[in-house]
């Protein structure tokens, strides 16, 4: 079965936070997390010097075991930040999308 993941691809701001840069259409995390959440929690550990390789290696794991994590995400509602909560599971996604978006990724200057 090999290591799968939900879906995400994540860069690091300029602020040094770990944000979500795109989504894989159809993945896990599809239509739960979004462009621009802040990752700031694995499980029950704080996230507390945001690390792109460590969150990723988090986030992979077993097709069809759970991945639980914590995102701040801005509300324009409130003009304030949300803390979300998930547990999605882990399955392979559409690689074509993860390619064009490291490559999008690698070309683009920090945020």
């Amino acid at each position: 079965q090999g290591h799968v993941g939900i879906g995400v691809l994540l860069k690091v701001t300029a602020k040094g936070e770990a944000v979500v840069d795109s989504v894989c259409h159809g993945a896990p995390a599809h239509g739960y997390v979004l462009p621009g959440d802040i990752f700031t929690r694995m499980g029950s550990e704080e996230i507390s010097i945001p690390s792109v390789p460590f969150i990723a290696s988090k986030l992979v794991g077993q097709e069809g075991s759970i991945v639980e994590f914590s995102v701040r995400r801005w509300d324009p509602r409130f003009e304030g930040f949300s803390e979300l909560r998930f547990a999605l599971p882990r399955r392979r996604t559409d690689s074509r999308h993860a390619r064009a978006a490291l490559v999008a990724a690698l070309l683009s200057p920090p945020t």
